[in-house]
């Protein structure tokens, strides 16, 4: 696969003709959304609106500052990165950016093993546990850990969490990008 540069119209024209008629989600996602200018990014979301998108989501880690307008336009699922992720552990963007979260946002955890796990329980129960506006998902770190471990764990802690699958890597070779 070759990346181009595109132009907001571009983009829009595109996911038009992947989503086909009648689709009025559209999730933001590929790494981190908000390394995009911030100006595209809000043209890009009225523009969808404008197209017949109701539904404006984005998976993002939450280390960088969710602008302002960005809460009136999209759902957050932040993936709350882990130490066994070898991703940046600082919280401080991420706890401002929870902050700022509410109906129809949502926390992820994605656990490799039980190191991560306690880390999440501490997380959650430090930060998360008081905020019924969020949802909280997790699951495994894809070949690390298997599914009937985690949910073990997380019922045996009688954790609110819900169960998110990475379908994708059930149906397709991880190896391959695109369709």
């Amino acid at each position: 696969m070759q990346w181009t540069k595109s132009s907001v119209q571009e983009v829009v024209d595109r996911v038009r003709e992947a989503a086909g008629e009648g689709t009025t989600s559209v999730c933001l996602t590929g790494g981190e959304p908000f390394l995009q200018p911030g100006k595209d990014l809000l043209e890009l979301c009225r523009e969808l609106a404008r197209r017949g998108f109701r539904t404006i989501e984005c998976f993002s880690n939450g280390t960088l500052e969710y602008p302002v307008w960005a809460f009136d336009w999209i759902n957050f699922v932040m993936d709350w990165k882990l130490p066994g992720s070898g991703e940046d552990e600082a919280n401080e963007m991420r706890l401002q950016n929870l902050a700022h979260l509410g109906e129809g946002d949502a926390v992820k955890f994605v656990i490799k093993d039980f190191a991560d796990f306690d880390t999440a329980v501490s997380l959650y129960n430090e930060f998360l546990r008081d905020r019924s506006d969020l949802e909280v998902f997790y699951g495994v770190a894809w070949g690390h850990l298997e599914n009937e471990r985690l949910v073990s764990w997380v019922l045996k802690a009688e954790l609110p969490w819900r169960l998110n699958v990475q379908v994708h890597n059930h149906i397709w070779d991880r190896n391959k990008r695109g369709i």
